[in-house]
């Protein structure tokens, strides 16, 4: 294993002014961009060939998804891959594969660890089995009609799982040069529409830009108190920042940038958290399923 070099940008990334940040944020894209560019043929995680059945430099087995080995789900005997790409049925099962695993999850380990929400509280939902099979017996019904209609947002990728600001390492001389990320042991080999994400390092605290147009500050900015002042240049910072990175995206590969933006539509979201019902609670699934039986002439045509 080799040392990368350079220091975190946690070190370096509050302190850092917009255009800094931008340079980073440009380098980013374009880490995705080659990451893009290089499909694979099979569903799974990257190995070294010594580990593998080939004699490649690397070779492509099971996943290392933690989906699949989180919460006592290592213990499962799962389909863990690898799965050879064939666009269409393969991305169905890929998907399937995903909520059975949930399934066997749900009926042999007993309650979540971890249920997101506000459950089990008094006057509030409470989950069951029951009905998170019910749910993922809903998607079983649903998810061949679900798929993203773009074929290129299906081809197997590799991503980086979360790209924060203590996964980036940077040039000490010169913080705006990324030298290396760490932390891929959970990488893993996905439909491109299932990876793609905003990177850790642009979330932030408020409300979202509503479209790709550079934000503005308030029109009462000149009537806010310093602290007020403050803040809301803070929030045009975060905002700017997060739209220059789906702009950038979308110019540099736009079928990325269209995957990213298909993970805040309906079917994204339904797409993303059936995989995730074990753990995250079903209500939110069955909620969106049923806004998919009232608009299934428009989602499904």
């Amino acid at each position: 294993m080799e040392k990368v070099p350079g220091v975190k940008l946690s070190h370096f990334w509050d302190d850092m002014h917009a255009k800094k940040k931008s340079q980073i944020v440009t380098q980013l894209v374009m880490f995705d961009k080659a990451l893009a560019s290089n499909p694979f043929p099979e569903y799974g995680s990257l190995y070294c060939a010594e580990d593998g059945p080939r004699d490649d430099n690397f070779v492509i087995g099971p996943t290392t998804n933690r989906r699949y080995f989180d919460d006592g789900r290592g213990t499962l005997t799962l389909d863990r891959g690898p799965c050879k790409f064939c666009i269409g049925t393969t991305v169905e099962e890929y998907l399937v594969a995903n909520s059975q695993r949930e399934k066997e999850s749900i009926l042999h380990l007993g309650d979540s660890p971890r249920l997101q929400g506000l459950f089990n509280g008094p006057g509030q939902y409470r989950p069951s089995k029951t009905a998170k099979l019910r749910a993922l017996d809903c998607y079983f019904r649903v998810a061949k009609y679900l798929l993203p209609e773009n074929k290129a947002t299906h081809r197997p990728l590799l991503w980086h799982p979360d790209l924060h600001t203590d996964n980036i390492f940077v040039d000490p001389e010169d913080p705006t040069r990324i030298t290396g990320v760490i932390d891929w042991q959970a990488a893993h080999i996905a439909p491109l529409f299932l990876q793609v994400h905003r990177p850790g390092l642009l979330v932030f605290d408020g409300p979202l830009p509503e479209s790709l147009k550079l934000p503005v500050l308030p029109e009462n900015f000149q009537e806010l108190n310093v602290e007020e002042k403050q803040r809301a240049k803070k929030l045009h910072a975060e905002q700017s920042l997060y739209v220059f990175y789906e702009i950038e995206l979308l110019k540099q590969c736009r079928d990325v940038g269209n995957a990213l933006r298909l993970r805040d539509t309906l079917v994204g979201q339904i797409a993303a958290l059936s995989g995730s019902i074990f753990t995250d609670g079903e209500p939110i699934v069955l909620g969106y399923l049923m806004q998919v039986v009232d608009r299934w002439a428009e989602i499904v045509g």
